[in-house]
């Protein structure tokens, strides 16, 4: 059989949907699988061994008709390959679309208002704040027909392990590190902080002044003199501003702090993981490349909790305000200004990271 599974966005949805490609794989042991995802997102997933191939999607077309063009091209592309199973983890109306008319006779997905009709078999989705993501996406292959899967159990039992691996980008990890004077992992000259400071909505940003006040914290704690360490700030190309903030307050003692905003590809950045000591960010895509990793990982979450949304690792662990009863919330508006986020004590985020470190 032809399988196609659909899930084009974003990095944390991605990677969360990992335990459930490999879950795909255990139940149609032997398909084909291909995946259906944002060109942007790719590298993530390419060396996946639950995965043999990949359609590619990429449609920045400016106009409506010339959009519409490019996905009518992309729907004769996937009629041609003739699947005939689509699990569609996505569930936006267009995926749900493309499913209805992709010419599989069997179309999983989420029985979501307005579109579930376009599925042969559906999965309600799970009231809201009460399952965690990674185990929803795997709960979505409970509604394939019973004669192509196991029982229900063997979904409820399957391990959240999420995975991501980048050996592509091992040489350009390489060579920013090399540029950057940054020995490699296991010299005892390389411990490697990383920083992430452009959450994929603000509403998530934690403020600079924290983030420096962290980095002078670790510069400064006695159970961190042996180390010398290199403090690698993360984010877009247009965060300069924002990491020069930064430095403008870290007052080093014995490390440096780095830029390494809009430097790296996302592979780079999980191998940068690899090889670091601990990792520190809001709930965003980079944090869930870090926890596949397996470096300690520290996670800033407001709006969002932890139950559901934290990367399903051991070596994570959330930082919260919990005083605030109005959290988790549908993280659109706020009459307090997003408090949660800005609330988060700099003090919390630092022993959580000095715990992990020093574990």
């Amino acid at each position: 059989m032809k399988v196609l599974l659909i899930r084009l966005r974003s990095i944390g949805d991605i990677i969360q949907c990992t335990p459930a490609f490999a879950a795909a794989r255990e139940t149609l042991k032997a398909s084909s699988i291909d995946l259906m995802i944002d060109e942007r997102f790719a590298e993530l997933v390419i060396e996946n061994p639950a995965l043999d191939g990949f359609l590619l999607y990429n449609n920045g077309a400016a106009g409506f008709f010339d959009r519409l063009k490019y996905d009518l091209n992309f729907l004769r592309i996937i009629r041609n390959r003739r699947y005939d199973i689509i699990i569609d983890f996505h569930g936006i109306p267009k995926t749900a679309w493309l499913s209805y008319l992709s010419g599989a006779k069997i179309r999983a997905g989420y029985n979501y208002r307005g579109r579930g009709h376009l599925y042969t078999h559906r999965a309600e989705p799970p009231e809201k704040f009460k399952v965690h993501s990674a185990r929803n996406q795997i709960n979505l292959l409970k509604a394939l027909p019973d004669d192509l899967r196991p029982a229900d159990a063997f979904f409820d039992d399957f391990k959240l392990r999420t995975f991501v691996s980048a050996r592509h980008s091992e040489g350009e990890l390489s060579a920013f590190m090399e540029k950057n004077s940054i020995q490699a992992a296991g010299t005892g000259k390389s411990d490697i902080i990383i920083y992430h400071i452009t959450p994929s909505n603000n509403f998530k940003k934690w403020q600079a002044e924290n983030y420096a006040a962290i980095i002078n914290m670790c510069e400064r704690h006695p159970a961190l003199a042996g180390r010398q360490l290199n403090h690698v700030v993360i984010g877009r190309a247009e965060d300069d501003k924002e990491f020069e903030k930064i430095r403008s307050i870290v007052r080093t003692v014995r490390g440096r702090v780095i830029s390494a905003c809009g430097l790296l590809s996302l592979g780079a950045v999980y191998n940068l993981a690899k090889a670091g000591l601990c990792f520190v960010g809001p709930d965003s895509g980079p944090l869930h490349i870090a926890a596949a990793s397996g470096i300690p990982s520290i996670g800033l979450f407001g709006p969002t909790n932890v139950e559901t949304f934290a990367p399903p690792s051991d070596n994570f662990q959330g930082v919260y305000n919990p005083d605030l009863t109005c959290r988790p919330c549908d993280q659109k508006r706020c009459v307090r200004g997003f408090k949660c986020v800005k609330t988060i004590r700099a003090a919390d985020v630092f022993y959580a990271m000095l715990k992990n470190i020093l574990r």
